[in-house]
């Protein structure tokens, strides 16, 4: 440009910031187009890892499934305490981590999740909802079925321990399975004796929870230690039952 008579009078310093801005331009509108075709989905559960848990696990494994059908995945989530709001990266997803006041009848008091939902829910086209939760239940039922969005359900569990607390949320819980696209559970059984599911008109997919490879690499491995060991038996035999009991407690054996 400073050799161009028409600028002749431009220093080379001012040039330099004409081409800077041209290049911002046009990665700006780059950016732009992107955000068109960009596909996004949002998770939305109380917890998330490293908070552990059996649904805690199986967000995770959601997550990359998502990522490998080529979406860009955000996770609406609650902290057990701290009030103020964190943003994360984990594993290539957006975490977002609402503060809360604590948590009460294993339920995070979190009121700024209600701004966040709205926001996030805006710019996303694919919103999947784990229940129990019943704060995602009211947030949809404030505002969320007055947003075009495609909303799927995965309903893990009842409630069981607080029974007069279910009253108040399961009108929220049915509200949601009513509307959204699609329900999830994870078992026939769950489907047909839920206190809510099995009184729903509606299909509800059954997709079984899924393991990690890494579970057969370790049978492998205690397959290969019963040959060489007399004793492999009894060791096959403790890992069983603690695995059992990590199973029920819902955390992944690693």
């Amino acid at each position: 440009l400073s050799r161009n008579p028409l600028f002749s009078r431009r220093s080379v310093k001012s040039d330099r910031l004409l081409e800077a801005a041209i290049r911002n331009g046009m990665t700006n509108r780059f950016n732009e187009e992107r955000e068109k075709y960009v596909r996004r989905v949002l998770v939305v559960y109380k917890h998330y890892a490293p908070d552990t848990g059996g649904i805690e696990s199986s967000l995770v494994q959601q997550v990359k499934w998502y990522q490998e059908a080529g979406y860009e995945v955000s996770v609406l989530c609650c902290r057990k305490r701290g009030i103020r709001t964190l943003r994360e990266t984990r594993g290539g997803a957006s975490i977002l981590r609402c503060g809360s006041l604590g948590v009460f009848k294993s339920m995070p008091l979190s009121p700024s999740f209600f701004w966040h939902f709205w926001r996030m829910v805006v710019n996303s086209e694919i919103v999947h909802v784990h229940l129990q939760f019943p704060f995602a239940s009211f947030a949809y039922c404030l505002f969320g079925d007055k947003l075009k969005k495609r909303w799927l359900v995965t309903y893990h569990m009842d409630v069981y321990r607080q029974k007069w607390l279910k009253k108040l949320t399961y009108p929220f819980d049915r509200f949601l399975l009513k509307n959204a696209e699609s329900v999830m559970t994870s078992s026939p059984p769950l489907r047909k004796n839920s206190e809510i599911l099995s009184t729903m008109q509606r299909d509800v997919e059954i997709v079984p929870f899924a393991i990690n490879d890494f579970h057969k690499e370790c049978g492998a491995v205690e397959e290969a230690l019963c040959k060489k060991n007399p004793l492999g038996f009894l060791f096959l035999y403790m890992e069983a039952i603690g695995g059992l009991l990590i199973s029920r407690a819902g955390h992944i054996y690693r």
